[in-house]
């Protein structure tokens, strides 16, 4: 049977077809589909691409720069009130400190001044007397570590200079004084004539000897430091200064006591930093 004769045009077009279709087959067994190979990102579906950002200090939101700045402030508030908390926690444990060493140290105030007489030798009517300063701690604790200074004069026309008050002989160091208790320090001792002149004890009382008296001044001055149980509290310092104004005679089983009334002088009767001269004696406490 016969068959027609393809023209040359179409077989031409035929075996074009199929070349394409075979390298086609050929690709696609090579490579993948354009479906599995995206195209390259743009800049702008970039991730990391920040060009079009804001810079941190330049908020994307107006509500969220106002955000910030109420809660800075409010973290300021909060900070400032813990603050005020904490000095003021700080200022009450300081306070009750002052308020527990105010009731619990030691306290030694002047009491008067102690007179002893005896005999001046067996048998003599000639008497000495030894005077010494009478204090008392008041506190409920003891006062520690004690340095003392006790003098008197009979020569002075008015109430000791600094320098006297001070003293230049060596203080009594040592000791303590027990919480409610009384205590002694310092001594001087002289003869009779060093208040009565030349009168007989049995004189005092007679119009004589009250002019002898009112014709002179005899003075007696002296402080005591000391410190207290407390760490690192400053020494405390106690000063006094009398004068006495009159002699009296008090009787007992061992025979008769002179005993002295005193008037306090103008200065020196005070206690810790109200003394003017606070800093030069609280150099003779004894560190521990």
């Amino acid at each position: 049977m016969s068959q027609s004769a393809t023209p040359p045009e179409q077989q031409n077009k035929s075996a074009n077809h199929a070349g394409h279709t075979a390298n086609r087959s050929a690709l696609g067994n090579a490579l993948p589909g354009e479906s599995c190979n995206p195209s390259a990102p743009g800049e702008d579906n970039e991730p990391y691409n920040r060009s079009s950002q804001s810079p941190w200090w330049k908020p994307h939101e107006p509500g969220m720069f106002v955000t910030q700045i109420l809660l800075l402030i409010i973290g300021g508030y909060v900070a400032k009130i813990y603050s005020c908390q904490l000095n003021q926690m700080i200022e009450s444990n300081r306070i009750n400190r002052e308020s527990l060493e105010s009731v619990q140290r030691a306290y030694v105030s002047f009491d008067s001044i102690n007179l002893d007489a005896a005999p001046a030798t067996l048998g003599s009517e000639e008497l000495l007397w030894v005077f010494s300063a009478a204090v008392e701690n008041a506190g409920t604790t003891p006062a520690l570590d004690k340095t003392g200074y006790f003098d008197g004069s009979n020569q002075l026309s008015s109430e000791p200079t600094e320098a006297q008050f001070i003293g230049s002989i060596t203080p009594t160091i040592g000791g303590q004084i027990g919480p409610r208790a009384h205590g002694k320090f310092g001594r001087k001792v002289t003869g009779n004539n060093f208040i009565l002149g030349n009168f007989p004890l049995l004189s005092v009382g007679k119009p004589d000897f009250v002019k002898f008296m009112l014709s002179r001044k005899v003075f007696f001055w002296g402080w005591i430091v000391y410190g207290d149980i407390f760490p690192k509290t400053d020494p405390h310092v106690t000063e006094f200064c009398v004068e006495v104004n009159g002699i009296a005679i008090r009787k007992t089983e061992t025979g008769l006591i002179p005993v002295l009334t005193v008037d306090e002088c103008r200065t020196h009767n005070c206690t810790d930093r109200h003394c003017d001269d606070y800093k030069s004696l609280a150099g003779f406490a004894r560190r521990r």
